[in-house]
């Protein structure tokens, strides 16, 4: 019995579809962002297409925002934070649009509770 070894047929087990909540998730192109491309996904099921929910509604590539959020965990201020994403990645960074960062991914920064503790001194 002959079977299909199209690379477009393949389904990726990994993934769930956030709509109907389907196993049987496709590759369907990318989505284009101002400093990267993101790879869209498709539902055979349903036929709903998204993008992995950590990079669903950011502007900056992921790497970046958690490269900050790790070089602010270290101690560092937040001006120093933009700082240095400006001359590591070239892109620059508002205080405020890191900030927000910051503030969304409270839950993963390590530092967080000791900086409060800090501040409260």
């Amino acid at each position: 019995m002959p079977t299909s070894h199209n690379p477009k047929d393949h389904i990726l087990p990994t993934l769930s579809c956030p709509q109907c909540g389907s196993k049987k998730i496709k590759k369907k192109g990318k989505r284009h962002t101002r400093y990267e491309d993101r790879q869209r996904y498709g539902c055979n099921k349903c036929g709903h297409t998204f993008i992995r929910e950590v990079t669903k509604h950011a502007r900056y590539p992921v790497k970046l925002i958690m490269e900050s959020l790790s070089f602010y965990n270290l101690g560092y201020s937040a001006r120093q934070t933009v700082s240095y994403l400006k001359r590591r990645f070239g892109i620059k960074v508002p205080e405020k649009t890191f900030r927000h960062w910051y503030t969304a991914h409270t839950p993963i920064s390590t530092y967080h509770q000791l900086r409060s503790h800090i501040k409260g001194v």
